[in-house]
Order: structure tokens, then sequence, then C-alpha cells
């Protein structure tokens, strides 16, 4: 059964009376997930610059567990290599987790990257991973399990482009392999011209020098 707002206990949780908008300052929005946004913000009281994480627990209901359970594994971390948790408020049906704010810039470029192998899978196959699992719940399982693979009758350098693009692996760069990439691309796209990819290859490779 689903937990009311009211009724959410996380670590961390802050006087209930307290109102988080009279606390903090929101600035821009940094990251937008299916249930909940991340802004940059300014704590007033110690004018240090935070990160900001808003869930709607009404439309999250059902992920009420196991955002509680992320939330406990952060609060119980003490290292210079994880992301500190200060605290969370409660205003209304909104959370808000108040995070160290990480300005070492996005990782947009390589969730775009998941995003590809995703969609790559999902137009060979017709649906993506784990379409019969609610969104949220796929977010919280893609940290802790194996990342999908392309199974059937595709061919080998398409399937090689897949794990390349859903590789975990931070070291790992799918741009090294980027014209074998784009060539794999031709399975789905005959449109696809050695000429246009060597002019996405020369693009990148100019962009990377610059």
């Amino acid at each position: 059964m689903a937990q009311s707002p009211v009724a959410v206990q996380v670590p961390g949780m802050q006087n209930p009376r307290a109102d988080p908008e009279e606390l903090f300052t929101k600035l821009e929005r940094i990251g937008k997930g299916s249930f909940g946004e991340v802004f940059k913000g300014i704590d007033r009281r110690t004018q240090n610059v935070v990160a900001i994480k808003t869930i709607d627990l009404e439309e999250a209901e059902d992920e009420i567990e196991d955002i509680q359970q992320e939330i406990t594994v952060l609060s119980q971390c003490d290292s210079p290599h994880v992301t500190k948790y200060y605290g969370s408020y409660l205003k209304g049906s909104k959370l808000w987790i108040i995070m160290e704010y990480l300005g070492g810039g996005s990782a947009l470029d390589l969730a775009d990257i998941w995003s590809l192998g995703i969609t790559a899978i999902e137009l060979a196959k017709g649906e993506p991973p784990n379409s019969d699992m609610h969104p949220m719940r796929v977010l919280f399982h893609i940290p802790k399990n194996t990342p999908p693979s392309l199974n059937g009758d595709f061919s080998k350098t398409f399937k090689e482009f897949v794990d390349s693009c859903l590789n975990k692996d931070p070291t790992f760069s799918v741009i090294e392999d980027l014209e074998k990439s784009l060539h794999a691309a031709e399975d789905v796209c005959p449109g696809i011209t050695d000429q246009m990819i060597n002019h996405i290859v020369d693009r990148v490779q100019r962009f990377s020098v610059s």
C-alpha cells in the first residue's frame, strides 16, 4: 500500500515545519526525470551552492520505498568520491533533497550515448528493454543491473555498437570506435553513405582537437 507524503520517513529529514522555499533559492534547472527535477540552488543561510532535487511523491508513490533506500545509502556514505547528502524537506507532496552541487560539467553527453543504445534496441526489437517495468523503477535498476544487450538475428557489428553505447565503464568512449559504430547504423538505415560517415568523423576529430 502506498504511503501518503506526510507519512514518508527518510534519513536526514529536517524540521517538518521548515519551509524549504524560505531556506533555499532555486536557480537554473540542471536536470529532469520522470517525477522530479534537479536545480542548482543557494542555501540562504550559508550562501553555499547546492543541488536541489525535488520529487512529487504523489506521482512517484509506487517508488517511495526505492527513494527511501537511495537516500539511506547516500546518508551513510562519507567519501570524497560520493556526492554529499545534506538533508531532506517535505512541502506538500514535494520532497526536496539537498545535495552537494557538482560543477564539473554535465553527464548529458554520456546519457545521450546510453539513450542511443536503448533506442537502437527499440528500433531492432520493437520495444525498449524492461518495457514491462515502470520507468521510475527502471531508473533505479540501471546502476545495479548488467546493461541490456541486443539479442537475435542481427549483425555482429550492430550488436557491438549497442554494447559500446551501453558500456558503463567511465573510461570507455564510444567515440574512439565512432567510424565502426556509424557503419553499424547501415543495418537499419541503408541511406547512410560513406561520405556522410567520413564527414561526421572529420567533424568530431576537429572538435576534439579544438
